[in-house]
């Protein structure tokens, strides 16, 4: 008879016992038998270990059991086949197979198949991971980078380690992420944090990052150049400060050093608007103040002037551009300011005032400084009062036709 099932087609004949065809299992070991093995074609994955001769049962179940037998584990075998074939060196971990690609090779974590058909795994590098996988017979399998806020700094890992979380700074990050020049992972040192958009005196901040340094990101001053802002001018200088960085990055030790270094004050005797790149110099005579915050805050220093019998002091300590210094003069001891703004010396004989029966004060001076002038004699020695063309409140005279007073 013939007869199929997942082993194979089997042709095979039985003699009657007890009652039946190789049914029995209390009959002998030969009533069943397959006398051209041959004939008998198994399935893949199984083979006919007899080929030629014949194969006896005490009944068919046993018979079909000894013509097509499993290859076993760590082998395979096509349909038809009379023996098994061994799998390739490496691929020798799956049970039984049909074909030599469905021989693998079971990859331990951290490693993984570089070269289709190579007998061993290699180990996958630092910044890369894999999973325990299954590789099979002629294929190849890769490493998973790490991503995101990981990173693995060893060989052959099984997995990618977490960043660690920002302390100093946490309330203020917008992300954990990673970043190196050559996009691989491996390295604790390029775990970075991104901070949210800031704003303090002097600027609005963003796109700024520090790396992990000595337990935190951006700290500690141990680490050179830990933070900095890839494209500084998204960051935005209040006036009287201004971005030193067109172009390119800024760099500090510390999260602080880095803002410090993303705007800087324009300094003294300059000035910026909100958002400047660069310092304006403040007109020449105005650059005596601090940084300012428009041309009008450059400042002037006003200081007292040296006079000829006096000094001119200041109305104030300084003024604004455009405005000018004013000034009130103040004479020494012994001089008085005439009426053309003059400190002049008063007079030297023992008095320097004439006082009017109105109570007016004539000062007098010991030198003439008008044009007719009063004149008062005194032990041999001269004395002058001012006189005025024109009447006023104080002394009027009649001098050549013309009238003068001597004012106060």
């Amino acid at each position: 008879m013939a007869e199929s099932d997942a082993k194979g087609t089997f042709t095979y004949s039985c003699a009657v016992c007890d009652g039946d065809y190789g049914v029995s299992a209390a009959c002998s070991d030969t009533m069943c038998n397959a006398h051209d093995s041959l004939a008998s074609k198994c399935s893949a994955s199984y083979y006919n270990p007899t080929a030629g001769g014949e194969l006896w049962g005490a009944n068919s179940t046993e018979l079909k059991n000894k013509l097509c037998v499993s290859v076993g584990a760590g082998n395979w075998s096509g349909s038809g086949a009379t023996a098994p074939t061994q799998c390739p060196a490496g691929y020798r971990d799956g049970p039984a197979a049909t074909s030599q690609s469905g021989c693998y090779m079971n990859v331990p974590a951290g490693k993984y198949v570089k070269t289709a058909n190579d007998s061993s795994a290699s180990t996958c590098s630092a910044g890369y991971w894999n999973p325990a996988h299954t590789v099979y017979y002629g294929k190849t399998s890769n490493c998973n980078q790490c991503t995101g806020a990981t990173y693995s700094d060893t060989a052959g890992a099984s997995g990618c380690k977490q960043c660690p979380t920002a302390i100093e700074y946490a309330g203020i990050v917008q992300r954990h992420d990673y970043w190196s020049e050559d996009g691989i992972h491996d390295n604790l040192s390029e775990c970075r944090i991104y901070f949210v958009e800031t704003s303090d005196e002097k600027g609005t901040f963003k796109y700024y990052s520090c790396s992990y340094c000595d337990g935190d990101y951006g700290v500690s001053d141990k680490c050179g150049n830990a933070c900095n802002a890839y494209e500084p001018l998204a960051s935005i200088c209040n006036a009287s400060y201004y971005n030193p960085n067109l172009e390119g990055e800024q760099w500090g030790k510390t999260f602080e050093e880095l803002k410090s270094n993303l705007c800087v004050s324009v300094g003294v005797g300059n000035w910026s608007e909100s958002g400047a790149t660069a310092p304006t110099q403040c007109p020449a005579g105005y650059r005596d103040g601090p940084a300012a915050t428009s041309q009008s805050g450059c400042a002037k220093n006003c200081i007292n002037q040296s006079i000829a019998g006096g000094t001119n002091v200041p109305v104030s300590g300084t003024v604004n551009y455009p405005n000018s210094c004013e000034y009130t003069t103040v004479c020494n001891d012994g001089y008085n300011q005439s009426s053309d703004g003059v400190c002049s010396q008063l007079c030297g004989l023992g008095f320097t005032t004439l006082r009017t029966g109105s109570g007016l004060v004539i000062p007098l001076y010991s030198e003439k400084l008008s044009s007719p002038a009063i004149h008062i004699g005194y032990n041999g020695g001269m004395c002058y009062g001012i006189l005025e063309s024109g009447t006023g409140d104080g002394i009027n005279l009649e001098y050549n036709g013309q009238t003068y007073h001597t004012g106060g």
